[in-house]
């Protein structure tokens, strides 16, 4: 949902409890592909213009900070060639796109991630509705990047499944990708995939 649409539906917003989100630096020497890098650009921040943050939303990557290059593209069917990328990210970016395409986009990064590659996921855990009355989830992060602190808030109209750790490796796997490392807080999950 937009700002706009988010300011006149106060009474549809589930606002979960804050949480801290840490996001450490990794190693990569190439080329990040950052799926729905546009607003905050966390991986941005973290990696500079070693990234190429893709988004549907023009607005989203104008207003993401300064250092990746930004594109708009759709994540579910990319213009990169095969084996382009030597990493990819994704920071609350999964929980936006429709749970249909979810095994979609995956498929696609696997194809143009490198052999040996990651791809790192960060997002909300997200579980059945929990008031009939509110379909909008709500997020608060602060999130600790480069020693520095960013604070955001994800919404989202609350989706039919369960969005989870074990939903998004399953999709993973399915797809290709073995899991590496998992992590969960009470409302947010990591993941670190690796392309064999």
């Amino acid at each position: 949902m937009s700002e706009n649409e988010l300011r006149f539906a106060q009474d549809r917003l589930y606002y979960f409890p804050a949480q801290e989100v840490s996001v450490q630096n990794f190693d990569c020497s190439g080329i990040i592909l950052d799926i729905g890098g546009g607003g905050k650009g966390i991986v941005g921040r973290l990696k500079g213009s070693q990234v190429v943050a893709i988004d549907l939303s023009k607005e989203e990557l104008e207003g993401a900070p300064f250092g990746p290059l930004k594109v708009i593209m759709d994540a579910r069917e990319m213009r990169f060639l095969d084996a382009t990328f030597s990493a990819a990210t994704s920071f609350y970016s999964l929980m936006y796109i429709q749970s249909f395409d979810h095994g979609r986009v995956l498929s696609e990064v696997f194809r143009v991630l490198i052999p040996g590659s990651r791809f790192f996921i960060w997002d909300a855990i997200i579980p059945h509705r929990l008031d009939e009355g509110r379909d909008v989830a709500v997020f608060p992060v602060t999130i600790d990047v480069n020693r520095d602190s960013v604070d955001a808030e994800y919404a989202v109209l609350w989706p039919k499944l369960i969005l989870d750790l074990p939903y998004y490796e399953n999709l993973a796997q399915n797809v290709g990708f073995e899991a590496v490392t998992q992590r969960e807080g009470e409302r947010f999950f990591f993941l670190e995939l690796l392309k064999s």
